[in-house]
Order: structure tokens, then sequence, then C-alpha cells
């Protein structure tokens, strides 16, 4: 039997893919090690964007009026409604950053700022309560 011979180049080619390989696994295995909870700037963008998220105001203009509501009832709302006497329109405003709802409580709106006292919250089949203090 005749001996195995190489061509040339072929060896070069095979150790050069071998390495690409090695290197694409090295790299992978280096991008799992580095989990986005390792990354202190990723972390720090994601709370900002969550942060953000929570001030987000979303205002609609021109709705129908907010339905008649009273002590009388065992519903509990908790949208914001502003009524703009100039313009003779109501406006639905909301955000996730919101106030839970409540009833029977007192509120004041002073310098772009909404103040709430006190109420209660009744869960619907009014099973679960609870006095709000501030």
């Amino acid at each position: 039997m005749g001996k195995k011979t190489k061509k040339p180049g072929k060896g070069k080619e095979k150790t050069e893919r071998k390495t690409a390989k090695a290197e694409e696994k090295r790299a992978r295995r280096d991008n799992k090690k580095l989990s986005p909870e390792d990354d202190i700037d990723a972390i720090l963008l994601s709370i900002q964007k969550e942060e953000a998220k929570k001030k987000e105001v979303h205002i609609e203009d021109n709705v129908p009026a907010p339905s008649p509501r009273s002590n009388c009832t065992t519903f509990v709302y908790g949208d914001l409604y502003r009524y703009d006497v100039e313009k003779k329109e109501w406006k639905l405003i909301s955000s996730p950053n919101s106030p839970p709802p409540r009833s029977a409580h007192q509120a004041i709106a002073w310098k772009n700022y909404l103040y709430i006292f006190g109420g209660e919250f009744t869960s619907p089949n009014q099973e679960r309560f609870h006095h709000y203090k501030k």
C-alpha cells in the first residue's frame, strides 16, 4: 500500500476552519457568561425606562362626560376626568402611576398636582375593604 500524500494547502485550510470554529464557540460561551443582569449599564437603562413609563400621562380630549356618581353606588371608580370650562369639554386623564380606585375621599387640584386624602376601597363583591389614611 502506498503512502497518503497531503495536498498542498489542505492542512492549512483545515486548521483555519477549526480555529474559526473554536473562536465562534468561545464567543458564544462568553456571551452566555455575560447575562443582562451582569451589565450595570443595561440595568440602569432598564430602570430609567420603567420610571419613565410611570410618569407617562395620557390625555384623551373631548370625551363623553363621566357617568353620574354619588355615595349611593357600590362600584369604585379609578378614572380621572377634567372639565375645561372655556372649551366646554371633558378630558380623560390616565397614568400608570395613578392612585388606586377609592370612594368617599377628598381631592384638590393645586399647582398642577392632584392631592387625594382618605377614602376607602371596596372590592366589587364587597368582601374586601381598605381604608386609606393619607
